[in-house]
């Protein structure tokens, strides 16, 4: 496919391949749409109708991602094995799905630390609220930019014994 041809086709992808990958990703998320193909973690861009991964012996060699140069929306896979951090977007809305327990610790405006669960739905965490996010299960994981805001670099951890 030529650099500025779109896609002409729909991106399909088996969930059980998915899950393979990503339970051999450790605590990292399978990023399936992002701004870029980032080689260094194996990414290569996926240009066929069906999405696949290669591994060989529990080490992932290849998996595709779709790019989205004008970075405005991330979508990922994460689950029980993702971990996060205490950390912040600025302009980035995040979206959770999933038939799993999904746990939120977060910072009120009080500034104390309040959590919030749901066995099955969507969490939607808005920018600059402060969160820690739980996973129990295979979920789906939505980043979109408010006003056309870029994805990348807008999270920032934050490593405060405040947080812990």
């Amino acid at each position: 496919m030529r650099k500025n041809q779109k896609q002409q086709f729909p991106l399909i992808a088996e969930l059980n391949d998915l899950t393979n990958c990503l339970n051999q990703m450790g605590t990292k998320p399978l990023k399936l749409i992002a701004n870029k193909v980032y080689r260094e973690v194996k990414e290569t861009k996926w240009d066929v109708p069906m999405w696949s991964f290669i591994s060989n012996k529990g080490i992932i060699k290849d998996k595709k991602l779709l790019t989205n140069p004008e970075d405005t929306f991330q979508f990922s896979l994460a689950n029980q094995h993702s971990k996060q951090d205490f950390h912040v977007h600025k302009k980035i809305f995040e979206i959770y799905v999933s038939y799993s327990k999904i746990e939120i610790l977060y910072i009120n405006k009080e500034k104390t630390k309040e959590s919030l669960k749901i066995f099955r739905g969507i969490l939607i965490v808005p920018p600059m609220l402060i969160h820690k996010i739980k996973l129990h299960g295979i979920t789906f994981v939505f980043q979109v930019g408010a006003k056309g805001s870029k994805v990348h670099n807008d999270k920032k951890i934050l490593k405060s014994s405040a947080y812990r």
